[in-house]
Protein backbone atom coordinates (compact mmCIF):
# COMPACT_ATOMS: atom_id res chain seq x y z
CA UNK A 1 0.00 0.00 0.00
CA UNK A 2 1.58 3.18 -1.25
CA UNK A 3 1.41 6.34 1.22
CA UNK A 4 -1.79 8.36 0.83
CA UNK A 5 0.06 11.22 -0.74
CA UNK A 6 1.87 9.19 -3.17
CA UNK A 7 -1.49 7.40 -4.26
CA UNK A 8 -3.38 10.64 -4.03
CA UNK A 9 -0.81 12.34 -6.42
CA UNK A 10 -0.98 9.67 -8.74
CA UNK A 11 -4.78 9.32 -8.78
CA UNK A 12 -5.54 12.88 -9.59
CA UNK A 13 -3.45 12.72 -12.62
CA UNK A 14 -5.24 9.84 -13.40
CA UNK A 15 -8.25 11.48 -13.34
CA UNK A 16 -7.25 14.15 -15.21
CA UNK A 17 -8.00 16.47 -12.52
CA UNK A 18 -6.03 19.65 -11.95
CA UNK A 19 -6.08 22.19 -9.54
CA UNK A 20 -6.78 24.85 -12.04
CA UNK A 21 -10.22 22.52 -12.98
CA UNK A 22 -10.77 22.19 -9.37
CA UNK A 23 -10.40 25.77 -8.25
CA UNK A 24 -11.14 27.69 -11.55
CA UNK A 25 -13.55 25.50 -13.90
CA UNK A 26 -15.63 23.78 -11.08
CA UNK A 27 -17.72 27.11 -9.78
CA UNK A 28 -19.60 25.31 -7.47
CA UNK A 29 -19.96 22.48 -5.27
CA UNK A 30 -22.57 20.43 -7.63
CA UNK A 31 -20.16 21.35 -10.45
CA UNK A 32 -17.25 19.54 -8.70
CA UNK A 33 -19.55 16.74 -7.87
CA UNK A 34 -20.34 15.88 -10.97
CA UNK A 35 -16.31 16.52 -12.20
CA UNK A 36 -15.17 14.39 -9.69
CA UNK A 37 -17.94 11.32 -10.03
CA UNK A 38 -17.26 11.71 -14.01
CA UNK A 39 -13.87 11.16 -13.90
CA UNK A 40 -14.39 8.21 -11.65
CA UNK A 41 -16.69 7.07 -13.62
CA UNK A 42 -14.70 7.69 -17.09
CA UNK A 43 -12.09 5.44 -15.58
CA UNK A 44 -14.71 2.71 -15.27
CA UNK A 45 -16.14 2.99 -11.79
CA UNK A 46 -19.99 3.64 -11.77
CA UNK A 47 -20.49 5.93 -9.03
CA UNK A 48 -24.90 5.38 -8.03
CA UNK A 49 -26.60 7.25 -6.02
CA UNK A 50 -29.48 6.49 -3.72
CA UNK A 51 -31.24 7.85 -0.57
CA UNK A 52 -30.26 5.57 2.35
CA UNK A 53 -32.39 4.44 5.34
CA UNK A 54 -29.19 4.60 7.32
CA UNK A 55 -28.89 8.08 7.74
CA UNK A 56 -25.43 7.64 8.96
CA UNK A 57 -23.64 5.67 6.42
CA UNK A 58 -22.29 7.98 3.91
CA UNK A 59 -21.51 5.25 1.14
CA UNK A 60 -19.88 1.77 0.55
CA UNK A 61 -18.11 0.24 -2.46
CA UNK A 62 -17.99 -3.04 -3.84
CA UNK A 63 -14.33 -4.64 -5.42
CA UNK A 64 -14.62 -6.56 -8.26
CA UNK A 65 -11.39 -6.75 -11.06
CA UNK A 66 -14.04 -6.30 -13.65
CA UNK A 67 -17.15 -3.89 -12.03
CA UNK A 68 -16.46 -2.14 -9.34
CA UNK A 69 -19.28 -0.02 -7.91
CA UNK A 70 -19.47 2.76 -5.72
CA UNK A 71 -23.01 4.27 -3.86
CA UNK A 72 -23.41 7.29 -2.05
CA UNK A 73 -26.20 8.23 -0.23
CA UNK A 74 -27.89 11.20 -1.72
CA UNK A 75 -29.48 12.62 1.62
CA UNK A 76 -25.64 13.76 2.59
CA UNK A 77 -24.73 17.06 1.89
CA UNK A 78 -22.83 17.40 -1.53
CA UNK A 79 -19.47 17.93 0.15
CA UNK A 80 -19.70 14.46 2.04
CA UNK A 81 -20.87 13.06 -1.23
CA UNK A 82 -17.33 14.18 -2.72
CA UNK A 83 -15.73 12.60 -0.05
CA UNK A 84 -17.31 9.47 -0.35
CA UNK A 85 -16.41 8.79 -3.83
CA UNK A 86 -12.53 9.49 -2.90
CA UNK A 87 -12.72 7.57 0.24
CA UNK A 88 -14.76 4.63 -1.46
CA UNK A 89 -11.85 4.50 -4.49
CA UNK A 90 -9.55 4.19 -1.72
CA UNK A 91 -11.08 1.23 -0.80
CA UNK A 92 -11.35 -0.30 -4.50
CA UNK A 93 -7.35 0.56 -5.17
CA UNK A 94 -6.37 -1.28 -2.25
CA UNK A 95 -8.82 -4.50 -3.47
CA UNK A 96 -11.71 -4.15 -1.06
CA UNK A 97 -14.99 -3.23 -0.58
CA UNK A 98 -15.99 -1.09 2.31
CA UNK A 99 -18.98 1.08 4.19
CA UNK A 100 -18.37 4.72 5.16
CA UNK A 101 -20.10 6.41 7.97
CA UNK A 102 -20.40 10.01 8.45
CA UNK A 103 -18.98 9.57 12.23
CA UNK A 104 -15.76 7.69 11.43
CA UNK A 105 -15.56 7.21 15.36
CA UNK A 106 -16.30 3.17 14.81
CA UNK A 107 -12.44 3.65 13.16
CA UNK A 108 -11.14 2.93 16.76
CA UNK A 109 -12.89 -0.46 17.60
CA UNK A 110 -11.12 -1.61 14.33
CA UNK A 111 -7.78 -3.63 14.26
CA UNK A 112 -5.03 -4.79 11.85
CA UNK A 113 -5.80 -4.53 8.48
CA UNK A 114 -9.65 -3.37 9.01
CA UNK A 115 -7.77 -0.19 10.50
CA UNK A 116 -4.88 0.42 8.36
CA UNK A 117 -7.26 0.84 5.28
CA UNK A 118 -10.06 3.24 6.66
CA UNK A 119 -7.41 5.31 7.90
CA UNK A 120 -5.73 5.13 4.50
CA UNK A 121 -8.88 5.74 3.11
CA UNK A 122 -9.55 9.06 5.09
CA UNK A 123 -6.40 10.46 4.43
CA UNK A 124 -6.05 9.45 0.55
CA UNK A 125 -9.64 11.22 0.17
CA UNK A 126 -8.69 14.42 1.99
CA UNK A 127 -5.28 14.56 0.43
CA UNK A 128 -6.50 14.23 -3.57
CA UNK A 129 -8.93 17.01 -2.36
CA UNK A 130 -6.70 19.14 -0.59
CA UNK A 131 -3.05 18.32 -1.09
CA UNK A 132 -0.59 19.21 1.91
CA UNK A 133 1.47 21.49 -0.70
CA UNK A 134 -1.55 23.74 -1.26
CA UNK A 135 -2.24 23.71 2.01
CA UNK A 136 0.91 25.05 3.29
CA UNK A 137 0.97 27.81 0.55
CA UNK A 138 -2.49 29.15 1.90
CA UNK A 139 -1.40 28.80 5.68
CA UNK A 140 1.66 30.57 5.29
CA UNK A 141 0.88 33.45 7.81
CA UNK A 142 -2.73 32.72 8.52
CA UNK A 143 -4.80 32.66 11.90
CA UNK A 144 -6.47 29.08 11.58
CA UNK A 145 -9.95 29.84 12.44
CA UNK A 146 -13.52 29.38 10.91
CA UNK A 147 -13.45 32.31 8.71
CA UNK A 148 -10.22 30.87 7.13
CA UNK A 149 -11.23 26.98 6.93
CA UNK A 150 -14.34 28.11 4.79
CA UNK A 151 -12.69 30.38 2.69
CA UNK A 152 -10.36 27.43 1.57
CA UNK A 153 -13.28 25.00 1.58
CA UNK A 154 -14.83 27.37 -1.16
CA UNK A 155 -12.22 27.55 -2.94
CA UNK A 156 -11.28 23.88 -3.29
CA UNK A 157 -14.87 22.79 -3.30
CA UNK A 158 -14.58 20.64 0.03
CA UNK A 159 -16.43 20.79 3.36
CA UNK A 160 -15.08 22.79 6.22
CA UNK A 161 -14.68 19.34 7.71
CA UNK A 162 -11.75 18.42 4.82
CA UNK A 163 -10.10 21.28 5.61
CA UNK A 164 -10.21 21.18 9.34
CA UNK A 165 -9.50 16.94 9.39
CA UNK A 166 -5.62 18.87 7.06
CA UNK A 167 -5.31 20.94 9.81
CA UNK A 168 -5.85 18.45 12.50
CA UNK A 169 -3.73 15.92 11.23
CA UNK A 170 -0.78 18.38 10.93
CA UNK A 171 -1.55 19.36 14.66
CA UNK A 172 -2.80 22.87 13.67
CA UNK A 173 -5.86 22.39 15.62
CA UNK A 174 -6.37 20.33 18.77
CA UNK A 175 -8.70 17.14 19.05
CA UNK A 176 -11.12 18.08 21.03
CA UNK A 177 -11.77 21.77 18.88
CA UNK A 178 -11.90 19.46 15.93
CA UNK A 179 -14.88 17.44 17.34
CA UNK A 180 -16.39 20.63 19.05
CA UNK A 181 -16.78 22.11 15.29
CA UNK A 182 -17.68 19.14 13.00
CA UNK A 183 -20.28 18.71 15.91
CA UNK A 184 -21.93 21.63 15.15
CA UNK A 185 -21.45 21.82 11.59
CA UNK A 186 -23.05 18.22 10.85
CA UNK A 187 -25.98 19.66 13.32
CA UNK A 188 -26.30 22.77 11.18
CA UNK A 189 -25.62 20.70 7.90
CA UNK A 190 -29.18 18.57 9.28
CA UNK A 191 -31.09 21.69 10.31
CA UNK A 192 -30.87 22.54 6.78
CA UNK A 193 -31.17 19.52 5.02
CA UNK A 194 -35.02 18.83 3.94
CA UNK A 195 -37.23 16.03 2.17
CA UNK A 196 -36.22 14.68 -1.45
CA UNK A 197 -39.24 16.21 -3.12
CA UNK A 198 -38.34 17.63 -6.67
CA UNK A 199 -38.81 16.01 -9.88
CA UNK A 200 -39.04 12.09 -9.80
CA UNK A 201 -37.30 11.77 -13.23
CA UNK A 202 -34.64 14.02 -11.77
CA UNK A 203 -33.90 12.23 -8.75
CA UNK A 204 -33.71 8.90 -10.64
CA UNK A 205 -31.18 10.60 -13.49
CA UNK A 206 -28.73 11.59 -10.78
CA UNK A 207 -29.31 7.67 -8.74
CA UNK A 208 -28.03 6.16 -12.35
CA UNK A 209 -25.84 8.73 -13.38
CA UNK A 210 -24.86 9.63 -16.87
CA UNK A 211 -22.54 6.97 -17.83
CA UNK A 212 -25.30 4.47 -16.67
CA UNK A 213 -28.08 6.09 -18.51
CA UNK A 214 -26.11 5.74 -21.72
CA UNK A 215 -24.78 2.43 -21.33
CA UNK A 216 -28.47 1.17 -20.86
CA UNK A 217 -30.39 3.24 -23.58
CA UNK A 218 -27.56 2.26 -25.90
CA UNK A 219 -28.61 -1.34 -25.56
CA UNK A 220 -31.99 -0.46 -26.36
CA UNK A 221 -31.10 1.24 -29.66
CA UNK A 222 -28.99 -1.28 -30.79
CA UNK A 223 -31.95 -3.36 -30.29
CA UNK A 224 -30.20 -6.27 -27.95
CA UNK A 225 -32.80 -5.50 -25.59
CA UNK A 226 -36.28 -4.55 -25.36
CA UNK A 227 -37.96 -1.62 -23.72
CA UNK A 228 -39.22 -4.09 -20.50
CA UNK A 229 -35.48 -5.24 -20.38
CA UNK A 230 -34.58 -1.43 -20.30
CA UNK A 231 -37.49 -0.67 -17.50
CA UNK A 232 -36.02 -3.52 -15.33
CA UNK A 233 -32.71 -2.01 -15.35
CA UNK A 234 -33.82 1.36 -14.27
CA UNK A 235 -36.49 -0.04 -11.88
CA UNK A 236 -39.54 2.00 -13.43
CA UNK A 237 -42.35 0.85 -15.17
CA UNK A 238 -42.41 0.73 -19.05
CA UNK A 239 -44.25 3.58 -19.65
CA UNK A 240 -42.13 5.66 -17.53
CA UNK A 241 -39.04 4.72 -19.37
CA UNK A 242 -38.27 7.54 -21.50
CA UNK A 243 -38.62 10.44 -18.77
CA UNK A 244 -35.16 9.80 -18.30
CA UNK A 245 -33.84 9.86 -21.78
CA UNK A 246 -33.37 13.47 -20.95
CA UNK A 247 -31.03 13.04 -18.17
CA UNK A 248 -28.79 10.79 -20.19
CA UNK A 249 -27.87 13.85 -22.54
CA UNK A 250 -27.97 16.29 -19.89
CA UNK A 251 -26.60 14.24 -16.96
CA UNK A 252 -26.57 15.60 -13.29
Amino acid sequence: MDSPGQAAAYVRDYLGVSLDVQQTTWRTVADALRGWRDSVENRGVFVFKHTFEQRDVSGFCLHDPEFPIIYVNNSTPETRQIFTILHELGHLLVGSSGITKVDDHFIAGLTGRARAIELFCNRFAAEVLLPAASLARLSLGAVVDETHIADIAAQFKVSREVVLRRYRDQRAVTRAGYEDMVLRWRAQDEARSGGEGGNYYATQGAYFGQRFLKLAFGRYYQGTITVERLADMLDVRPTNVFGLEPYMVEGR
